[in-house]
C-alpha cells in the first residue's frame, strides 16, 4: 500500500531527522498505518512530527526510541503496515 511512493523498504536505508526523499514518504505512509492518530503529512521530509511518531512507534515495538529508522525499525514497520486493517495499530 505504501509502495506507490517509489521506495522499497527492503533496501533498509537508514534515515533520520533532516532526511528527505521517497524513502521518507514511504516511512510516513507506513507510520500512518501503524500508529493510531499519527496523521503525518506524506511530504517526504523527516521533520519534528515524523521524528516524534518514529520514536513513539519504536517504543511501542520494543525498540530503542532513538528516532533513527534502520533495518530493525523498517522490519517492524513493514510487518505492521502489511496488516490490512486499522484495528491493528501497534500503538
Amino acid at each position: 500500500m505504501c509502495s506507490s511512493y517509489g521506495y522499497n523498504s527492503d533496501n533498509e536505508a537508514e534515515v533520520s531527522s533532516g532526511d528527505s526523499g521517497p524513502e521518507i514518504k514511504a516511512l510516513q505512509c507506513e507510520l500512518n498505518y501503524s500508529v493510531r492518530g499519527a496523521g503525518l503529512q506524506v511530504d517526504g521530509v523527516f521533520g519534528k512530527n515524523t521524528l516524534a511518531v518514529v520514536k513513539k512507534f519504536q517504543g511501542c515495538a520494543g525498540l530503542r526510541p532513538d528516532g533513527i529508522v534502520g533495518p530493525l525499525t523498517w522490519a517492524k514497520l513493514d510487518y505492521q503496515s502489511d496488516i490490512d486493517t486499522q484495528a491493528n495499530y501497534l500503538c
